[in-house]
């Protein structure tokens, strides 16, 4: 009989996991593993990664072509400890619906798992799982078991001895990265939280399980429950550390939103959003049958302007028209972001031009219109019921303009004299309505309209 020095002893646990006496040794190491160098591993592996996908259980690579055997799928997690990449290991292990198989020889790992495949048409390929220290990786091989469990013991060795594939550390860490939410969502709606990340690739598991890289959005849906919510986002960095990221957003009743909003969307509908203004200066006239010259109408949106389809365009083109608009009107009149539409402006494709529009109600105050060309100009139109409420004063050029604008600040230049900011303003009275055959209701409006310096053009102003 063999000394028990001279051989390996496998305890079977309930769960089917091999642990081998070179295992027990190891797991006294206080060093873990902060992360896999995926860069080197695909290398050093041959393959061609055609989708990822973060689950609870690990990163899944699913390849479209590899040269060392694996098929299918590569899997790899790196947790923040041992103890939870044990239990990672206890979950992928379940997954698999089929009886182990026990292999001879030195095992790789710390826990070791197999799983014999079959041929034929209808077969499946072998499938490895093992964990080193706080790292699960699991692949399927497409050849023989001893050439699979040749593989699991090269990237067992990677793990142990590669300092650049898995370098060593005495704290595993995730990548500095902020989440922005609404505080409040109306009950029914979506809440976009967007994650933003120092520059380290990121993934995340969205709506439809699929990966993002750097930054990207959520959407959450209220499934009608009132009250906060607490939001668990699953994510992965680039070197493979999973985690999870929490928010807390509070679903209200449409009232209580509305309530507690200093801006709401102007629709014709619950779903349309104001387009167009039609106006008229007596009533009970048909405003088709009007002569051309004699038609007065507002239009908000073109049909050359063109969907941008980045969502982190869109967000700092929405930020450069806060901005510009907050350099000449008071903050109290500034919509929220949410409100505003940014589009393409296709008549000037090069240089590519945007333009800005949102259609809004200030509570308390007015019906509210801005549109205009991004780094040029705006138009600014404000509506009150005419006449107005008791106690109701009419809106003026100061009340939405900067006590700076008024100041005098003009440079003189070469060209000529710049003044800060060119605004022209007038007030009308007039019947409006949201389609031209009415309903015409009485309204007092003031129209602004500014200029960023050196924009002004007398001669042909356009939109704005």
């Amino acid at each position: 009989m063999k000394k028990l020095a001279e051989t390996w002893i496998f305890l079977v646990v309930a769960t089917g996991w091999l642990i081998s006496q070179q295992a027990l040794t190891q797991q006294n190491s206080t060093r873990l593993i902060g992360r896999i160098d995926m860069h080197l591993l695909q290398s050093e592996l041959r393959l061609q990664i055609r989708k990822v996908i973060v689950l609870p259980i690990g990163v899944r690579y699913q390849l479209s072509k590899s040269e060392s055997g694996i098929t299918s799928e590569l899997v790899v997690g790196v947790s923040p400890t041992r103890d939870a990449a044990k239990q990672m290991f206890a979950e992928m292990s379940s997954m698999i619906p089929v009886m182990r198989t026990t292999q001879k020889g030195t095992l790789p790992g710390d826990q070791f798992a197999f799983w014999t495949g079959t041929r034929g048409t209808d077969g499946w390929p072998h499938r490895c799982l093992l964990r080193r220290e706080n790292v699960v990786l699991s692949f399927c091989y497409d050849g023989s078991a001893k050439n699979a469990l040749d593989l699991a013991r090269r990237l067992d060795e990677l793990l142990v001895h590669s300092n650049e594939v898995a370098p060593k550390v005495d704290v595993v860490a995730t990548p500095p990265l902020q989440l922005s939410a609404p505080r409040t969502i109306r009950q029914g709606s979506h809440a976009r939280i967007v994650v933003s990340t120092s520059g380290e690739e990121l993934f995340w598991l969205n709506t439809n399980e699929g990966a993002l890289a750097k930054s990207g959005d959520f959407y959450y849906h209220d499934t009608g429950r009132l009250g906060n919510h607490e939001i668990s986002i699953l994510m992965a960095s680039e070197g493979n550390v999973v985690f999870t990221k929490t928010v807390s957003i509070e679903v209200l009743s449409p009232k209580e939103f509305d309530s507690r909003r200093r801006t709401l969307p102007w629709r014709i509908s619950d779903s349309l959003e104001i387009r167009d203004l039609y106006f008229l200066q007596k009533p009970n006239v048909d405003w088709s049958k009007l002569p051309s010259s004699q038609k007065e109408w507002f239009s908000v949106q073109r049909g050359t302007f063109g969907i941008i389809q980045s969502q982190d365009e869109i967000d700092r083109l929405k930020q450069q028209a806060l901005k510009e608009w907050g350099e000449v009107l008071n903050g109290d009149w500034l919509p929220e972001s949410d409100l505003i539409t940014v589009e393409r402006d296709a008549r000037r494709p090069t240089p590519q031009e945007y333009v800005a529009h949102s259609a809004f109600v200030l509570q308390g105050k007015s019906r509210v219109i801005f549109m205009g060309q991004l780094g040029r100009g705006c138009w600014v139109y404000v509506e009150q019921p005419d006449p107005l409420p008791a106690g109701a004063t009419p809106v003026t050029a100061k009340d939405l303009l900067k006590p700076e604008v008024f100041q005098a600040g003009s440079k003189e230049t070469a060209e000529g004299i710049f003044p800060p900011h060119e605004v022209m303003t007038r007030v009308f009275h007039r019947y409006r309505a949201l389609k031209p055959e009415g309903p015409y209701e009485p309204v007092r409006i003031l129209l602004m309209k500014w200029r960023e310096p050196g924009e002004l053009n007398l001669r042909s102003p356009g939109y704005p």
